[in-house]
């Protein structure tokens, strides 16, 4: 099974899912001040290029994540939600285990296949202590993608 590559744990930061608990309570006012672009506000059927966000990776901070329209080419597509419980931070590896998880259930009802039958990839988006701890961050983003092996980008949503 894929997870998130090695070079894409930077996008574990402090605040990158935090839609969760703010999103209630006006995010896109929390998140002008505290700069953080639009991660406060991603939602299921956002599409993307992860190459675009290389240069945050490369700083280890990512606070913006430019959305294309989904009938472009793009190579990301969020396709689930998911919203963890608990008041103390389960660690960093309770928080893979389940993201994994819930990502590789959810990966049919969008896709059409199973994540095992499907020549997609996926990888995911989750809070981490201090993401958790500061912000209430409770969100795991579920992401399908095209294969890296594939110079093809997605047209069209991967619904």
């Amino acid at each position: 099974m894929s997870s998130v590559p090695p070079t894409a744990r930077a996008l574990l930061l402090s605040g990158l899912a935090a839609g969760s608990a703010l999103a209630v309570a006006g995010c896109g006012i929390v998140a002008d001040l505290l700069g953080t672009g639009n991660v406060f506000t991603l939602s299921v059927g956002d599409c993307f290029n992860y190459s675009d966000l290389e240069t945050g990776l490369a700083s280890g901070e990512v606070s913006d994540i430019p959305l294309v329209e989904c009938g472009e080419a793009h190579d990301s597509e969020i396709y689930h939600s998911h919203l963890m419980e608990g008041d103390t931070f389960p660690g960093d590896a309770a928080v893979v285990t389940e993201a994994e998880e819930v990502c590789t259930a959810e990966f049919d009802g969008y896709v059409g296949l199973s994540f095992a039958e499907s020549a997609m990839d996926m990888y995911y988006l989750m809070p981490d202590a201090t993401s958790w701890d500061s912000f209430g961050d409770r969100e795991i983003l579920c992401i399908v993608t095209a294969p890296e092996q594939t110079a093809d980008p997605l047209e069209g949503s991967a619904r």
